[in-house]
């Protein structure tokens, strides 16, 4: 009896081990990544499938890459002035059904919000460009009013913030 509870054991053990294995395979999306420091997924042009989204540190850009739907990407810049590229998120910030983009300036101490006018076009407007050390930005409605606001966070100068959204 003391043998088949230890089989029983060492069996559950070794069949957990082989179904609880997941396998990954890479796929490169670009090699020409700038210093890539910040990557995240959405469905930038609103075509069904998920884009992919880069901030390029060493080439202070944000870049867009367009999935043709069988994960085939092309670049396309949202800026490219963006000095010290961190962090960039996809959100509708204005409400007008477009994915428009936010983005964090680590050495440019830069927060943008870069308007997508329904064609992926893109215009960036300045939301901070005053606090040492921007690392993080996350697009929520914080206060709960029906319109996108901005959560960041800035490591120098010891801040957590949001941004209201008055729009």
């Amino acid at each position: 009896m003391k043998f088949y509870t230890i089989l029983s054991v060492v069996l559950f053990g070794l069949l957990s081990n082989v179904l609880s294995q997941v396998a990954f395979t890479t796929h490169i999306i670009t090699i020409q990544a700038g210093g890539a420091s910040g990557v995240t997924a959405a469905d930038v042009d609103g075509d069904g499938d998920m884009d992919v989204l880069s901030a390029d540190y060493y080439d202070d850009t944000i870049t867009w890459y367009e999935n043709d739907g069988s994960q085939n990407f092309t670049a396309h810049t949202v800026a490219d002035a963006i000095n010290g590229a961190a962090v960039a998120r996809a959100a509708d910030v204005d409400g007008d059904g477009d994915m428009d983009v936010l983005s964090v300036a680590n050495e440019g101490n830069q927060i943008a919000w870069h308007e997508n006018d329904g064609n992926e076009n893109f215009t960036t407007h300045d939301l901070v460009t005053n606090y040492n050390c921007a690392v993080s930005v996350e697009a929520v409605d914080l206060d709960q009013d029906g319109d996108i606001d901005v959560l960041t966070a800035a490591c120098i100068d010891n801040r957590l913030f949001w941004l209201e959204n008055d729009g």
